[in-house]
């Protein structure tokens, strides 16, 4: 899957958010500065104060935070 960013200042960028999200790498996560690549990365359960969940990410990084009930998620989003 292809995760061409468009300068080195944004791959560096997101790959700080993937080491300091808090959360587990399931899927990916390797980066490549000189090709400017970063792999499609799932992470779970990141902080939810980590700039991964705070900040517009841009790039092929997708978060996943499980709720037990939608009442709980909905909750989550409006604090």
């Amino acid at each position: 899957m292809c995760g061409k960013i468009v300068n080195e200042h944004h791959v560096d960028r997101l790959q700080k958010m993937i080491e300091t999200s808090g959360g587990k790498v399931v899927h990916g996560g390797q980066v490549d500065r000189e090709d400017k690549f970063v792999e499609l990365t799932v992470i779970l359960n990141p902080k939810i104060d980590s700039k991964l969940m705070t900040e517009e990410i841009f790039g092929p990084i997708i978060p996943i935070i499980p709720f037990s009930s939608i009442e709980n998620a909905i909750s989550m989003i409006n604090s």
